[in-house]
């Protein structure tokens, strides 16, 4: 009950979070160029995310981790994770596992 968890909710958001630099991976393979190519994916409705909020001071949801993927048929290729709190990350992708069995998806491809 620590996160709200939602889906799709900013996909931009977390895209460009995951693309953040990081103590130990100062550089990141997500440019602007793969950012606008998953965003029209999203569009098309073949990218999507998972968000997890927090609520911040006043009270209003903060993202605090989440994951993008693809999905095709009924595989899901997750792409990429970040987390600003301890296990954020770890919920998103327990919720996608969740979501997928719900679905009748065969395949996750970490």
């Amino acid at each position: 009950d620590r996160f709200t968890v939602t889906l799709d909710r900013d996909f931009e958001q977390v895209i460009r979070a995951c693309a953040e630099p990081r103590p130990d991976h100062p550089e990141t393979w997500i440019s602007e160029r793969i950012i606008a190519s998953y965003l029209a994916l999203h569009r098309a409705g073949h990218a999507h995310s998972l968000e997890c909020w927090e609520a911040g001071p006043d009270g209003a949801p903060v993202l605090v981790g989440g994951l993008y993927g693809v999905s095709f048929d009924r595989v899901f290729c997750g792409e990429s994770m970040f987390s600003r709190r301890d296990n954020a990350s770890k919920v998103a992708l327990a919720w996608l596992v969740a979501l997928l069995r719900h679905a009748g998806f065969s395949l996750l491809d970490c």
